[in-house]
């Protein structure tokens, strides 16, 4: 598998910590994070939330990044973000895919 780009996210990358890693390196060089462990939490905090909620991860996750919406990620988020920092391997979560209450 090649190197993951910030370009073209999949949403393996986002379910590997190397590879979700590599992901953050770009964005430090694209200054769209610095390099701390609170933007490094943000930012897997960011590829957690939206492996839960989009049919889309990836599309999902680059958008949010792009647009520095930190704020959707929510703490059961950070959570996950923080167990895989701890293990290394991404915890399951389950799908939250429920449209909003002004969706039909």
């Amino acid at each position: 598998m090649d190197n993951p780009t910030i370009c073209n996210v999949r949403e393996e990358d986002l379910r590997d910590l190397t590879r979700i890693r590599a992901l953050f390196e770009e964005a430090i060089r694209l200054k769209i994070v610095e390099r701390s462990e609170r933007d490094e939490l943000r930012f897997i905090s960011l590829a957690m939330h939206a492996l839960r909620k989009a049919n889309n991860p990836a599309a999902m996750f680059a958008s949010n990044l792009f647009h520095r919406r930190w704020h959707y990620a929510a703490n059961v988020d950070e959570d996950h973000a923080i167990q895989l920092m701890k293990t290394g391997q991404c915890p399951k979560i389950v799908p939250d895919r429920r449209r909003g209450r002004f969706r039909k």
